[in-house]
């Protein structure tokens, strides 16, 4: 007898039971999923002169006109976390709206360019592992507040092609985008207060809403100038926003009274039994904790955003008595499976992302 109320939901109508599957949930990964698009600045423009470097194990993701940024998927499966090389997506890059609405447009054919143009407000990325986004270094004050969105189309391996799923979601209604994945994500522009600054000079106004005269009866200088407000040093020495990392996990498997605390890397294999409770806890560094200079007051203040990346868990497998939080995950692990893969991926909300996977091997043969 088939358990209603286990394998589906029901709803009743006008007095008739309507049945569905019970979807699942959105942890599991049951097909290929393209779950997030990275970015990684690599080549940086003539703006992000005044820019601090980043720590050398940290790759910066906020970008400035003129910058450049290598794209990285993140699409996992049943079986794997697949390579950017092993796959075909296309990238395009919409400056004044969400992408689907506009990828209907002829522009979507171009290539974008260095000059970001009104009429033309969507363009074609690349396509491949070797696909880079170029912000486009001009007009100023349209880059400025037109943070594009980024949008990854392709076929999911084994059911469906790229160009099939293009064609599906710049048709007139959408076509069939079953066996497709999608994904959008907006591009973080910044330091905020480069751009400002920027700005402030090319309007030829003074930011810092006093007078342009910044000498004392002394001699000595207030830190304004003729160009405005002067940031404080630290505004310069500052790290800019950088995608954190996936680097060390805490894994504590408890079997009935025992306890054992692991030490462990992404992509490392741990031998466990149904039955055992595991809980994963992602040790994040305190430097992808940051706090960056948005933007500068008129009297000198500075507006900061604090980010506290956050986890998102994904399992391969239906995990019993599951519980998750912003840097952990605990389960039971379940009978049935000889290997579950969990997936986190870290989100500091701002455009930096990571992720990593640990591998559970299960002997389900002792009771």
């Amino acid at each position: 007898m088939v358990d209603l109320a286990r394998s589906a939901a029901c709803v009743w109508t006008l007095g008739i039971a309507a049945c569905y599957p019970t979807p699942d949930p959105p942890w599991l990964v049951t097909r290929t999923e393209l779950i997030a698009l990275r970015l990684e600045v690599t080549r940086e423009g003539e703006l992000s002169e005044p820019v601090a470097a980043t720590p050398p194990d940290r790759i910066r993701t906020e970008m400035l006109p003129g910058d450049t940024a290598r794209i990285r998927p993140f699409v996992v499966g049943p079986d794997r976390v697949w390579e950017s090389d092993e796959l075909d997506i296309a990238y395009y890059a919409c400056f004044a709206s969400l992408c689907p609405g506009l990828l209907h447009e002829p522009a979507a054919d171009l290539p974008c360019g260095t000059r970001l143009d009104p009429a033309t407000p969507v363009c074609s990325v690349g396509r491949g592992p070797d696909a880079e986004l170029v912000m486009p270094s001009e007009p100023l004050e349209l880059v400025s507040f037109g943070a594009p969105q980024l949008f990854g189309i392709a076929g999911a391996p084994g059911l469906s092609d790229t160009d099939t799923c293009i064609a599906a979601v710049r048709a007139r209604p959408f076509g069939d985008l079953s066996d497709c994945m999608l994904v959008e994500r907006t591009v973080s522009v910044g330091p905020s207060w480069v751009l400002q600054l920027l700005q402030s000079e090319q309007e030829g106004t003074d930011t810092s809403g006093g007078d342009s005269d910044t000498g004392t009866d002394d001699g000595t200088s207030t830190g304004d100038t003729d160009g405005g407000y002067t940031p404080p040093p630290e505004v310069y020495l500052q790290w800019p926003n950088f995608n954190p990392e996936v680097e060390r996990f805490t894994v504590v498997i408890t079997r009935g009274t025992a306890e054992r605390t692991i030490d462990a890397a992404p992509s490392d294999r741990l031998s466990v039994r149904a039955g055992d409770r595991v809980l994963i806890v992602l040790v994040q560094d305190p430097r992808d904790s940051q706090a960056p200079a948005v933007l500068l007051e008129p009297d000198g203040d500075i507006i900061r955003r604090f980010e506290r990346p956050l986890a998102r868990w994904y399992a391969n497998a239906p995990l019993d008595e599951r519980s998750a939080g912003l840097d952990a995950l605990s389960w039971t692990m379940p009978h049935g499976v000889a290997e579950v893969r969990i997936d986190a991926l870290l989100d500091d909300g701002y455009g930096g992302l990571a992720w990593g996977s640990l591998h559970f091997e299960v002997d389900d043969t002792s009771g």
